[in-house]
Parts: structure tokens; C-alpha cells; sequence
């Protein structure tokens, strides 16, 4: 590839870290890393992070001071996994070259202390390998590898990783790796790998996520029903499904739906001409979400890691309706939350309006349970070992941060 040199305009005082977000659909990957990028910059006021992402809800948020971002052009995702350009009307090669480019620049100008890359080593389709190659051809930056407490089905990870030498990778580019999750996780795409010798030094973290709030909104009435699903792009059967059953048989309570700003405006449209604005309103998006979630008495969400860890660390009870296609890591995350007893779940494939209707009505009978918040501190573990790694930390000292962890089956642990 064929690229014009970077001129440099020497280091400046304070920590510079570099986020790579993974997105096609959701908005779980850019929440989790701009709460990433608030850890560092609280926890080093003279730190500045750059967040790299492609995700096409990035102006639904509202970035911490010393933050800002680079846009990629768009992907999209098909059911079958297949990535295709969602915008540009392009071909592959040309968006694919177009992102290394931006990637590989935004690095070198930007020369930062340390680089997290979110989920994937290569990036998708290796659109990191020049990036990386140049950050590792100048052996500054410490490179990290930021992995979810659950990624997919295990052998489908193995066969995934294996395809693509991604252990290789990790040897060749990276310093850390660090899951979001605490000690015990076994869904991470490192332990799917099934105890095999990794090339790099594995930090558990704990979960990342915003706080839960104290008071509810003033706004919403008291006792409601909260439907979330999340960016919502993919979200409106989940909503469908609980008017259906609401019309099938009334709930007592009211509804409070939140479609996400990734959800299609027709979507929308057609969603809230089914509420009335009193039993059921319906918003695009909420800036309040901690404080909607912990007033409701229940919420019907799907199964991503975000809304996951907000919900269930509030303590508010939870139906989770996982996607279930392409990836089945929301399904697993779902099913092992039943399994704690720590959420309800229900199919995708098994909606009904009678069915559902008993399912809501057996989450909103459910306890609100007592919260502690040992395995919820992983933004800030995360930030404190992003500093001692760009420091010059030993592995060992970076990995001294990870605090205490609950024991699989513990009320404190929000997802296995």
C-alpha cells in the first residue's frame, strides 16, 4: 500500500491514549469505549483519548472533556455476517483500503502512549494490520486488546481465530490483554480458545458501564414497564412483541419504550402510532437511561453488554430476549443469567402474545435485588492499568489492579 508519510509534531505533555471501536450494529461497542475514555481522562487529568470508530450513532453522544473522535465510513453487517459498505455506494476493496488509510494516519499523527483495540486483533477484514505494523515498526506504544465477558459460541471462536492466526497476532502486535468481566469469566474469546498458552499477559477487569442512578425520572409515572433494546437497529420485534401482548390482555402497569437511535424512522413511526402517549409512551432516546432503569419495576431488554450490566447492576428484574443471529452471544449471556437466577429469558423464536404477556408479569413479580459493586469497576481498573502500562509497568504490576471478584453464582455477578 502506497502512503504518504506523517509529519510529526512532537510529544506533548500528558498520557494520549488511542481507542479502535469494532461496530456494524449497536451501540454497545462506542458506549463501552467513550465510558473507557472518561476512566482514563478522570483518572489522568492530563490525559486525552481519540476514539476511532465507524459506528453511525456516534453524534447521540455527548463526549467527556479531552475526547473527540475520528469517523471511518460505515459498515453494516447481513444476517449471514457478510460486511458490505452501508453508506458509500462503493465496492469492499475501496471502503476496506479507505478505512486502513484513515486508521493507519490517525495513529502516526496522533503517536499515542497506548492504543486499545476493541474485540477483534486485525480489525475487521485486517483493516488494522497497517496500523499496526507502523505502531509496532516505532516501538512506543503499548497495544492492548479489549475483549467482552462473553464473545460467541466456542467452537465458532476457535474456528474464527484459528482461520485467522489471531494468537499469532496477539504475539506479534500486542503487550495486554484485558476482558471485561471478572476472574471467573469463561465466555471471552481467550478462554473459548480452551486453555491454550497465550502470547501476552490477561488482566480481568471487571464490568465496564455507567453507575446505576438513585431516583427516578420525574417525568415518567410511577410503577412502569421499561422496553429497551439498546441502538435499537435491530430492536423492534422485542417492542412489537410487548404491545401485542399488552393488546392481548392490558398490563395494569404503564409502559415506557426507548427505540434507540439506530432504530429506522419507519420502525419508529409505526411503533409509536401503537401508543397512545398515556399507558404507553414511547422515546427515541433518553439522555437519563440510568435513571429510567431504576425506576422502572421491570425491564423487558435484549441480551447486550451494556444494557446487561446497567440493568442488572440496579437491581431492577429483567427479561432479556436475545438476538439470536448471526452471533449467538447474547443468547449465551442470556442463558447463563437464567441459569444465576439473576433474569428471566425468552426466545425470540418462541414470541407470542400470551406467552409474553406471562413472562412480564412473572419478571415484574420478581424481587429487586440487593446490588454490591465489587465486579463493577472495570472502567476504572481498565483506565489505572492503561496508565501503568504507558508508565512502563511490568505486567506484573499492571495485572496488581484487578480488585475483588465474585465467585460464579454470587448475587454481585451481574453476567457470567
Amino acid at each position: 500500500m502506497n502512503a504518504l508519510p506523517i509529519p510529526s509534531f512532537g510529544h506533548a505533555d500528558g498520557l494520549r491514549v488511542l481507542f479502535i471501536t469494532n461496530e456494524c450494529a449497536g451501540l454497545g461497542h462506542l458506549r463501552r469505549t467513550i465510558t473507557l475514555a472518561r476512566a482514563v481522562t478522570e483518572a489522568d487529568r492530563a490525559a486525552t483519548a481519540l476514539i476511532v470508530t465507524g459506528s453511525a450513532a456516534l453524534g447521540s453522544f455527548e463526549l467527556p472533556e479531552r475526547v473527540d473522535t475520528v469517523k471511518l465510513p460505515v459498515f453494516r453487517r447481513e444476517s449471514d455476517g457478510r460486511l458490505y459498505a452501508a453508506t458509500l455506494k462503493v465496492g469492499m476493496p475501496m471502503i476496506e483500503t479507505l478505512r486502513a488509510d484513515i486508521l493507519r494516519s490517525a495513529a502516526l499523527a496522533f503517536d499515542p502512549d497506548v492504543v486499545v483495540v476493541d474485540k477483534t486483533p486485525l480489525g475487521l477484514r485486517s483493516e488494522l494490520v497497517p496500523m499496526l505494523e507502523e505502531l509496532r515498526r516505532i516501538g512506543r506504544a503499548r497495544i492492548v486488546l479489549g475483549l467482552r465477558n462473553v464473545e460467541d459460541d466456542p467452537e465458532r471462536v476457535r474456528a474464527a481465530w484459528a482461520e485467522a492466526d489471531m494468537l499469532g497476532a496477539l504475539d506479534r502486535y500486542y503487550d495486554h490483554a484485558v476482558v471485561y468481566g471478572p476472574a471467573n469469566t469463561t465466555g471471552d474469546a481467550l478462554s473459548c480458545l480452551g486453555g491454550v498458552e497465550l502470547p501476552v499477559p490477561v488482566t480481568h477487569v471487571g464490568f465496564i458501564g455507567n453507575p446505576p442512578a438513585i431516583t427516578a425520572p420525574a417525568d415518567l409515572p410511577e410503577g412502569y414497564l421499561l422496553v429497551t433494546v439498546g441502538g435499537g437497529s435491530d430492536g423492534h420485534d422485542v417492542i412489537d412483541a410487548v404491545l401485542d401482548a399488552d393488546e392481548h390482555e392490558r398490563f395494569e402497569f404503564p409502559i415506557v419504550i426507548v427505540t434507540g437511535p439506530l432504530m429506522p424512522v419507519d420502525d419508529v413511526a409505526r411503533l409509536a402510532a401503537r401508543c397512545d402517549g398515556e399507558h404507553t409512551r414511547l422515546f427515541d432516546v433518553r439522555n437519563d437511561m440510568a435513571q429510567v432503569i431504576v425506576g422502572a419495576r421491570a425491564v423487558v431488554t435484549m441480551g447486550g453488554y451494556n444494557t446487561i450490566s446497567e440493568v442488572l447492576q440496579s437491581g431492577t428484574p429483567a427479561l432479556v430476549v436475545p438476538r439470536v443471529r448471526p452471533s449467538t452471544e447474547q443468547l449465551i449471556r442470556a442463558n447463563d443469567l437464567v441459569a444465576l437466577g439473576l433474569a428471566e429469558m425468552l426466545h425470540p423464536d418462541a414470541i407470542a402474545p400470551e406467552r409474553t404477556r406471562q413472562a412480564v408479569v412473572q419478571t415484574t413479580e420478581r424481587p429487586r435485588r440487593p446490588i454490591g459493586d465489587a465486579d463493577y469497576r472495570g472502567a476504572a481498573r481498565t483506565a489505572q492499568l492503561l496508565v501503568d502500562l504507558a508508565a512502563g509497568a511490568s505486567a506484573g504490576q499492571a495485572n496488581a489492579i484487578d480488585g475483588p471478584t465474585a465467585e460464579l453464582g454470587d448475587p454481585c455477578l451481574a453476567e457470567a
